[in-house]
């Protein structure tokens, strides 16, 4: 073997040659096996693309609390999968596979993109592809993505970019820009939506049947049993908890409160009524609460030909009010005072009590009330998902909610006085609940500004069925001598429509959303009525608000 070396005469390199020839052969043979291999090895080497970060992307994942050694790794991971899966039926993704490409993804606004030429504007990312002459992949070439790094950073792969559509994730967004890394002619228009949409999920199936694969090929080897036996239960991004989080959103709100006026005297004048109303109270006060909402994101699916992303939902509201008003001295203009009895004519008190003329100034008169209101909700929310979002921009977001809901409110007041020379005293409390059983029906509608900023409207109606009860008493007494006093239990049923419609400002900040905004609320409350001429009575009347809102959400 190797002889020749050492024999002239009958070598290796052939009959009666010289050994400086047989040596120049031999490495020309050596360096046309070497380059063989390495051509070999090349193509070998192309049958896979390489993902890489930019160092800008990789600084902002890190500075979001994410590890971007991991995110790279498993976006290469799974684009070898998908592609190599994929391109079994799929030319497209094929030839980028076999081209061996670096995708290398970088942020939007860096200096790369600018020199590119890469202008993503409204849209979350962009693609720069490398095509040779046929407009296929190039072999060996590089793939630019851009991406809007700010929202890239604060949600990660998985969580939405936009709470509109819950597949607006970066690492869907990512396998849609791979088709038009593709093809040349890969590119819309003139191509159709629903092209990218198929091409998406049938990527994510490719995945999810790589790993499937993966893990019976680990079983079978009995290498990584523990990991295939948990492994397997494992879900691509479509499934239901995987792409959107769970969040709470919390907050409060300040505002002024606006309700039935009440009133418990009269003036007359030898049996003319002269001011039916005399000392009422206007109850238009402060209003303060606060709000806590916890909802679950299911996985999206189709209706009506849409994706739309559900959400069951828990919320509770609670807001309070508290009046008091005192009235040092009114006067009755000469006039006699009713004082109203709350059992009506056939009272005790047979309607009432009433001053002479001249004696019915009101001194010392004092209302005080405590108003409590509270509402659960459980229901579900309704992301519509847009098929142009991702080409097209930030684009205005409408989502529907529907809930049933509980509430109750709690008024609890007095109101006392005393006739101008202290001849009579007399005091009224009152207690007056309600239970409200309905359906709420609302939308949202956000408009984004930008990536980070953005406003929003939302609206309601509320169907309800109102249930009230409580009581009211009087007594009285003229200088120290009580008299007899009154009492009456109240009830009142009442179906009732009414509506909120609000407006404010968001602001995304990775996991956090904080908003502030307007809301007006309208509906019925009971509120009590005494004349005197009957027993007093319930009657639902108009509650209005209008509130500051501030509040925060928080993804999971």
């Amino acid at each position: 073997m190797f002889w020749g070396f050492n024999n002239y005469s009958n070598g290796w390199c052939g009959i009666a040659v010289r050994p400086r020839s047989c040596i120049t052969k031999f490495i020309v043979i050596a360096a046309i096996t070497i380059v063989l291999a390495l051509t070999v090895e090349s193509v070998s080497a192309f049958a896979t693309v390489n993902v890489v970060l930019s160092e800008q992307a990789k600084a902002k994942l890190k500075k979001n609390g994410k590890n971007p050694s991991k995110v790279q790794k498993r976006l290469n991971d799974d684009f070898n999968r998908g592609l190599k899966e994929l391109g079994k039926k799929h030319p497209g993704a094929k030839a980028l596979f076999d081209s061996g490409q670096t995708i290398r993804i970088i942020c939007a606004k860096s200096k790369e993109a600018k020199k590119l030429g890469i202008n993503v504007g409204l849209s979350p990312a962009e693609t720069h592809g490398d095509f040779d002459k046929k407009g296929k992949p190039r072999k060996g070439g590089q793939t630019i993505i851009a991406i809007k790094c700010g929202k890239f950073g604060r949600f990660g792969l998985d969580k939405p970019f936009f709470d509109i559509d819950p597949n607006s994730t970066a690492f869907r967004l990512l396998i849609h820009e791979l088709l038009h890394a593709t093809d040349k002619d890969r590119r819309h228009p003139p191509d159709d939506l629903d092209l990218y949409s198929s091409f998406v999920a049938d990527f994510l199936k490719a995945i999810e049947a790589a790993k499937k694969a993966e893990k019976k090929s680990e079983k079978d080897q009995k290498n990584e049993q523990a990991n295939s036996s948990t492994g397997s239960n494992r879900t691509s991004s479509t499934s239901a908890f995987t792409d959107t989080p769970f969040a709470i959103t919390t907050g409060g709100q300040v505002g002024r409160l606006k309700r039935s006026r009440v009133s418990f005297l009269r003036t007359e004048l030898g049996g003319i009524v002269v001011n039916s109303e005399f000392a009422r109270i206007s109850r238009n006060e402060q209003i303060a609460g606060l709000n806590f909402t916890a909802q679950v994101n299911l996985d999206p699916r189709p209706i009506m030909g849409k994706q739309v992303g559900l959400s069951p939902y828990f919320g509770v509201n609670n807001n309070y009010a508290e009046s008091d008003v005192y009235i040092p001295n009114l006067s009755a203009m000469g006039n006699q005072l009713g004082i109203l009895g709350v059992e009506g004519p056939t009272g005790p008190l047979g309607g009432g009590l009433i001053t002479g003329a001249g004696f019915g100034d009101l001194t010392n008169g004092q209302y005080m009330e405590h108003y409590r209101e509270t509402s659960f909700f459980f229901g579900l929310k309704g992301k519509i998902s847009l098929d142009d979002i991702l080409e097209e921009g930030i684009k205005p977001s409408l989502f529907l909610h529907g809930a049933f809901m509980y509430g109750n409110t709690r008024e609890k007041s007095y109101f006392s006085g005393t006739t101008n020379v202290g001849t009579v005293n007399f005091r009224y409390d009152n207690l007056i609940k309600s239970d409200r059983f309905g359906l709420e029906l609302g939308l949202k509608y956000k408009y984004p500004l930008n990536e980070d900023f953005g406003l929003y409207a939302n609206g309601a109606v509320r169907f309800t069925h109102n249930k009230a009860s409580g009581y009211t008493k009087l007594n009285a007494d003229s200088l120290g001598a009580p008299f007899p006093g009154e009492y009456q239990s109240l009830s009142k049923r009442k179906f009732d429509v009414g509506g909120i419609v609000g407006a404010g400002i968001f602001a995304d900040a990775g996991p956090l959303t904080g908003y502030a905004g307007v809301e007006g609320e309208l509906w019925k409350v009971p509120g009590l009525q005494v004349t005197g001429t009957e027993r007093a009575r319930l009657e639902f009347k108009d509650r209005t608000s209008w509130t500051v809102k501030l509040g925060l959400r928080i993804d999971f």
